[in-house]
């Protein structure tokens, strides 16, 4: 879809280079959006994140978390800054992403629904499409990078050590896997918002533009995707893996469970852990580190009264429901069907269907080219006996050779009528 785009953007404009391209019915345009949309995991399109990064390597979910859908993100802002079509796009992902992130029990799953919810905040600052928005949007790219690859170090960790990862077979690991743990909410701080973190710096920005392009309705949701992002990452997640009994989830239905097995966490990935919650602790406490690099001139300030109280009080109000509901969290583990359930159980009943008639096909064809194969080569095999008249045994012959006679005879065919009609 992507290639399509380009292709019949550049047959329509002459041009390759990266420019923003105004709102429009293009098909070009539009082919091009929902190639980059699958890349930026937009709603229906975003199955592939929340199956591909649970299974991938400790090591592997960590760089595909930093870098492949942030080249879309980047793509997003240099050609669909201003669509406003993102905009109610990127308010789905935000809401989407935080309640599948609730409901899931691997970990690294939730994770990767948060990645869902934090994209979307990226992608309605690029709908918005003011100098302040895409500066946020810049901003919560770069934050991201920091916070969701020392989320998902940490929770490498875990598996690392344990060998599960699932929040329903984990709990008990608080002294254990202490540091881990402590790393773990730096991030789990950062994806919330929390000031004095990197998430605070850029969540705001976000937030603050859509308030003055007179988005309330959006101001809305994002607020409440916060609010989500703290109860799944910074509250659900370490609670069920640190803080709850071993087989935390099982043990809020009565059911007791040994103790779990941790093993010793490489100083590798330990320093990795150090150095990403550093960054995300610094670019926190004096944003302008960052805010100096953006694209645009940037005189916003995220440390007001109004900001500091507003996102405090969203935390708290975030841990006081998750007090209340933690219980209900600790549902027995199941499968949690998602939107790709429509089209991948109609695809395989279709596809099983399509197979076998093509199969019947191959077949009927295949035979009816050994038949013609076979008469042929009955017939070709002695031309002398059609001049005596004496009749010859059958001759008995393979499918292989049948095939084969077949070819030759019909490229020699082919050739004949090239060579008499050229």
């Amino acid at each position: 879809l992507l290639f399509a785009g380009i292709l019949m953007h550049i047959n329509a404009t002459g041009s390759i280079a990266l420019e923003a391209i105004s709102p429009s019915n293009s098909a070009s345009a539009w082919l091009m959006l929902i190639g980059i949309g699958l890349n930026t995991a937009m709603p229906p399109l975003h199955a592939w994140i929340s199956d591909a990064y649970p299974k991938a390597t400790v090591t592997g979910a960590v760089f595909m978390s930093a870098l492949t859908t942030k080249s879309a993100i980047y793509l997003l802002i240099r050609l669909y800054p201003g669509w406003e079509a993102l905009i109610w796009m990127g308010a789905i992902m935000a809401i989407y992403g935080s309640i599948y992130a609730l409901i899931v029990d691997d970990i690294r799953e939730i994770l990767a629904f948060s990645i869902i919810s934090q994209l979307g905040y990226m992608v309605v600052a690029i709908g918005i499409g003011t100098e302040m928005a895409l500066n946020g949007a810049a901003t919560h790219a770069f934050s991201h990078i920091l916070y969701k690859s020392l989320l998902f170090m940490a929770a490498g960790a875990v598996i690392q050590s344990t060998g599960r990862h699932r929040l329903s077979e984990l709990g008990g690991l608080a002294g254990k896997l202490r540091w881990v743990m402590l790393l773990y909410f730096v991030g789990g701080a950062s994806i919330a918002g929390a000031p004095l973190f990197n998430g605070f710096i850029s969540k705001s920005m976000i937030i603050s533009a859509a308030g003055e392009a007179h988005q309330e309705w959006i101001v809305l949701i994002l607020l409440g995707a916060s609010v989500g992002s703290f109860l799944h990452t910074g509250l659900k997640l370490p609670y069920f893996t640190w803080i709850a009994p071993p087989g935390g989830r099982h043990a809020s239905h009565g059911h007791s469970s040994e103790p779990i097995d941790a093993g010793r966490i490489p100083r590798n990935m330990t320093i990795a852990m150090i150095l990403a919650a550093g960054l995300c602790v610094g670019t926190g406490v004096y944003p302008w580190i960052l805010y100096d690099q953006l694209p645009y001139a940037n005189h916003y300030n995220p440390f007001t009264v109004y900001h500091l109280v507003e996102t405090t009080q969203i935390l708290v109000l975030a841990f006081a429901g998750f007090y209340l509901i933690k219980d209900r969290l600790a549902e027995w583990p199941g499968i949690t069907l998602d939107v790709d359930w429509f089209y991948r159980k109609p695809g395989h009943w279709f596809g099983v269907r399509l197979v076998r008639v093509v199969a019947e096909i191959f077949s009927w064809l295949s035979d009816g080219l050994e038949y013609i194969a076979g008469a042929l080569s009955e017939g070709f095999r002695n031309p002398l006996a059609w001049l005596h008249g004496k009749e010859y045994r059958a001759y008995r012959f393979g499918p292989a050779m049948g095939t084969a006679m077949g070819t030759v005879l019909f490229v020699s065919l082919i050739l004949g009528i090239y060579l008499l009609f050229r």
